[in-house]
């Protein structure tokens, strides 16, 4: 065995490092406000470090995660917010939608005390649910409580896992196209409404929708077996990630993959939709450790975490 963990430790890639590049101050003419999501761990469903949530259908338990929606917006111009997001799937549906003052939180602008006072769009049967917010004086832009406009969520709701649902990744995205788009009201400075050009200088009110990198999708992934368990036999060890290796070999030349899509979805440890050797890596990484005493009994997701 340790002959095997020294050859996979040879042949898995390095991760190349990420150059930083500073970014300039946001121009409220031209600055796009991001939506996201972000899902919380339960009993059930694992949240990935870059934030898939991962179900095993046969772990026997009732598959549950809570799940927020926030709002960054640097410039915090923002006057009035309408955010609606939907699902296409009946194996993973959302629930519960709250204000976050019903959820025990704080909502994230001022003058929000009640929950009365936030809109709440809960059109399950439209596969659809959605919250709003809007300034009091209808012309001021909307304060945050925090220091930042992510420092509490816009919503809070619950995503379902069915346990009969078949082996995939499942979105849950931000409704970016007409009907019901999701958009953002910007009430600009006299300064920036003074620049702009054309028929709209002086205007002091910018209509957003965003989408694409500025409304990422909350992904599900699903399968039938724990993260990482390639092969299915409820553990996690070097015969996995050289399953995931030899796979990842196969189809790098071109060749048909040996994997179906519970193991493919199973071997995506970083969750970017896809199986490769940085996977390997990680699932050699993890045998590795929990076969020391300082790794015994670390669950995958924690070391995933720390590492």
């Amino acid at each position: 065995m340790k002959k095997l963990i020294a050859i996979l430790s040879a042949a898995v890639a390095v991760c190349s490092a990420v150059p930083f590049t500073a970014s300039a101050a946001a121009d409220e003419l031209t600055y796009i406000p991001t939506l996201y999501f972000k899902g919380e761990q339960s009993d059930s469903i694992d949240v990935l470090p870059n934030g898939v949530l991962y179900a095993n259908t046969k772990s026997g338990k009732t598959l549950k995660a809570s799940a927020k929606a926030f709002i960054k917006d640097d410039c915090l111009r923002a006057g009035q917010i309408v955010v609606k997001w939907v699902w296409n799937d009946d194996n993973v549906t959302l629930s519960n939608i709250q204000d976050p003052i019903s959820a025990g939180t704080l909502a994230p602008y001022k003058g929000y005390a009640s929950a009365s006072d936030i809109g709440l769009n809960d059109s399950y049967d439209q596969k659809m649910i959605g919250v709003s917010y809007q300034s009091a004086e209808g012309v001021n832009p909307l304060a945050p409580t925090g220091e930042t406009s992510d420092a509490y969520p816009l919503a809070v709701f619950d995503v379902n896992v069915s346990s009969s649902a078949p082996a995939d990744y499942y979105n849950i995205a931000f409704k970016t196209e007409q009907p019901n788009v999701s958009s953002i009201s910007y009430r600009l400075s006299k300064e920036a409404a003074d620049r702009r050009e054309g028929d709209a200088k002086g205007m002091d009110i910018r209509d957003i929708r965003p989408s694409g990198d500025n409304a990422k999708p909350l992904i599900v992934a699903v399968s039938d077996r724990m993260l990482g368990d390639v092969n299915n036999d409820k553990t996690i060890d070097a015969k996995d990630a050289s399953l995931i290796l030899k796979d990842y070999a196969l189809r790098s030349a071109n060749q048909p993959s040996i994997f179906t899509k519970e193991q493919l979805v199973a071997a995506d440890l970083n969750g970017d939709i896809k199986s490769d050797s940085r996977d390997a890596s990680r699932v050699l990484g993890y045998y590795a450790y929990i076969s020391t005493d300082a790794g015994n009994g670390t669950s995958l997701i924690d070391y995933l975490y720390k590492n």
